[in-house]
C-alpha cells in the first residue's frame, strides 16, 4: 500500500472515530433524559450516515491498493515462472506463453501448441513429468505408495519405475493429476437470511438504540397526536396527553471463534489451493453462524436474541397458530400476510421456511378453487436470472435453521426481516497459528467474529407456529 493511501486511510479512520464519539455523546444524553430528543435522533442519523460514507471511502482506497499490489505480485510471478521454464526448456528453444494467476491448474504450450509445462501455483513441471502423472498407471502406483505408508520396499519393481518418472526436485513423488483438481466435501447450506436483515456497524461492546414505546396504533405514528383546535374533547379524553415515552433496545456484542487444524504435510504436499479453500469456507461458516443466530439465538449472555427465541412475548414478533396441530393449511398461509401492517410490506417482505417443510407440505396446498398457492421459481427469458419460489405471491427464503413442521414448532417467519438488527463490531478475520500444535506437525487456522443481534422492530414480521392450542 502506498504511503499516500496509507495516510488517507488513517485520516478517514480518525474522522470515523470522531463521528462515533459524537454519536456516543448523543446516546448518553438520550439515556439520561434529553429535552431535544427529535433533534438528537436526527443528528445521530446524520452522523451514522456520514460514518457509512467514510467506511465506503476506506474500502475503496483499500481495494485500489490491494489491486495494485496483486498486479505487481502477478507481474513478478509471471516473469519469474517464465524464466524458470525457459531455462528448463532451453535445449528445445521452447518458451512459456503464460502462467495463470491464483494457483489454477493449467497446461502451458509453446508457439506450436506442444505441451511444455504444467503449472499449479509456483509448481512447474516438465513435459515428461506432466505425461507421467497424467497416466492411470502412475495413479495406481502412487495410490499403492500412499497405502503402504511410503515404504518403497513393499512395491514391485514396475510401480517403483513408474513413480520415478514423477520425482520432484526434493526427491518426493508428485501427486497425480486425478488428485489435484477436486476436493471432496459436503457443501454447506446456503445463507440467505442474513442478507435481508438490517446491519449496523458498531465500535463498542454494546449498542443502545432509542425507540418510542410501542402502542397498538398501526395507523398514525406513536409519537404524534392529531387534534382539531376549537373542538371540545370528550369527557373521557380531557386528561392531558403525555409526551411520547422513549425506551431502549440494547444489542450486546459477543465474540465467536472458529478453528481448523491442518497438517504441515497437507499444506506442503497438496497442489490444491488449500489455504484459499479454507479461508473461503470460514466465510461460509461465518454467514451460516449469522443465519442461525438471527433465527435461533438464545439471547443468553452475549448471544444474539433470535426471532424464534420468545415470539409472542413483550416486544417480540406476534405468533400466528396453525388451524390444526402438526399441520399448516392454505387458508392460514393466505391470511397470515394480512396480519402484518401495510406500511411494512415492501420489496424485502418474504417467507422463511426450511426446504423440507415447503416440499413436504406447503407446495401441495391449494386454495378453495383448487389453485396451488405455491409457485416454483423459473428462469427469466433465458437470461440466467432465477425467480425465487413463492408462496401466496411472496418469495420464499430457504433456511436450514427453521424447524420442520411438527406439533408445537416455530416453523417459519413472514414479513420484513429488516426488523432484525444485526450489529457487526468487526469484520471476519482469519489468522494462521504455527506454534500451538507444532509438536503434532499442525498449523491452526483461527477465525474470529464479533457481532450481536436483536428483534428491534417486531411489528414488521409474524412467526408461524404449528400448534392450534
Amino acid at each position: 500500500m502506498s504511503t499516500a493511501i496509507d495516510e488517507k486511510i488513517v485520516g478517514l479512520n480518525a474522522l470515523h472515530d470522531s463521528k462515533q464519539a459524537e454519536v456516543d455523546k448523543l446516546l448518553a444524553k438520550l439515556n439520561t433524559g434529553s429535552d431535544t430528543v427529535a433533534e438528537d435522533l436526527a443528528n445521530i442519523k446524520k452522523l451514522q450516515d456520514e460514518q457509512v460514507a467514510i467506511e465506503s471511502q476506506v474500502a475503496e482506497f483499500k481495494n485500489i491498493a490491494d489491486r495494485n499490489s496483486a498486479a505487481a505480485a502477478f507481474k513478478s510471478k509471471v516473469s519469474g515462472s517464465a524464466n524458470a521454464v525457459n531455462a528448463e526448456m532451453k535445449h528445445s528453444g521452447a518458451r512459456i506463453l503464460g502462467v495463470t494467476e491464483g494457483g489454477e491448474t493449467v497446461l502451458d504450450t509453446d508457439s506450436k501448441g506442444k505441451t511444455i509445462a504444467y503449472s499449479s501455483g509456483e509448481h512447474l513441471l516438465s513435459e515428461k513429468q506432466m505425461k507421467a502423472i497424467s497416466e492411470d498407471s502412475y495413479f495406481k502406483a502412487f495410490d499403492a505408495y500412499v497405502r503402504r505408508a511410503g515404504d518403497l520396499d513393499q512395491l514391485d519393481s514396475i510401480d517403483r519405475k513408474i513413480l520415478a518418472e514423477g520425482t520432484d526436485t526434493a526427491g518426493g513423488y508428485l501427486v497425480p493429476v486425478q488428485m489435484l483438481r477436486e476436493l471432496i466435501m459436503k457443501k454447506p447450506a446456503p445463507t440467505r437470511v442474513s442478507g435481508r436483515v438490517r446491519r449496523i456497524p458498531v465500535s463498542s461492546k454494546e449498542v443502545v438504540l432509542p425507540r418510542v414505546v410501542y402502542s397498538t396504533d398501526n395507523i398514525y405514528s406513536t409519537g404524534v397526536r392529531v387534534t382539531l383546535t376549537g373542538e371540545q374533547p370528550a369527557a373521557a379524553t380531557t386528561a392531558r396527553v403525555t409526551d411520547p415515552v422513549f425506551g431502549q433496545t440494547r444489542i450486546t456484542i459477543g465474540t465467536w471463534m472458529m478453528s481448523m487444524p491442518l497438517t504441515n504435510d497437507l499444506l506442503e504436499d497438496s497442489y490444491f489451493p488449500l489455504l484459499g479453500w479454507a479461508t473461503e469456507h470460514f466465510g461460509d461458516t461465518d454467514r451460516l453462524l449469522e443465519d442461525n443466530q438471527i433465527l435461533n439465538g438464545t439471547g443468553i449472555g452475549t448471544r444474539p436474541h433470535g426471532i424464534f427465541k420468545n415470539p409472542g412475548g413483550t416486544d417480540e414478533p406476534a405468533v400466528t397458530l396453525s388451524s390444526t396441530a402438526n399441520n399448516i393449511d392454505a387458508t392460514q398461509i393466505r391470511q397470515l400476510p394480512y396480519d402484518v401492517p401495510e406500511q411494512y410490506i415492501n420489496e424485502n417482505t418474504a417467507w422463511v421456511f426450511n426446504r423440507g417443510s415447503v416440499g413436504k407440505t406447503l407446495a401441495g396446498l391449494a386454495g378453495v378453487s383448487g389453485e396451488f398457492i405455491f409457485r416454483m421459481g423459473d428462469y427469466d427469458n433465458g437470461l440466467g436470472q432465477r425467480h425465487p419460489d413463492s408462496l401466496a405471491g411472496d418469495p420464499i427464503v430457504y433456511s436450514a435453521f427453521c424447524a420442520d413442521i411438527a406439533d408445537g414448532a416455530f416453523v417459519g417467519v413472514y414479513g420484513d426481516l429488516k426488523g432484525y438488527y444485526l450489529a457487526n463490531h468487526t469484520g471476519f478475520s482469519v489468522r494462521v497459528l504455527t506454534e500451538i500444535y507444532a509438536e503434532t506437525n499442525q498449523v491452526v487456522m483461527l477465525g474470529r467474529k464479533r457481532f450481536g443481534g436483536v428483534v428491534a422492530e417486531p411489528f414488521r414480521m409474524r412467526v408461524l407456529k404449528s400448534d392450534n392450542a
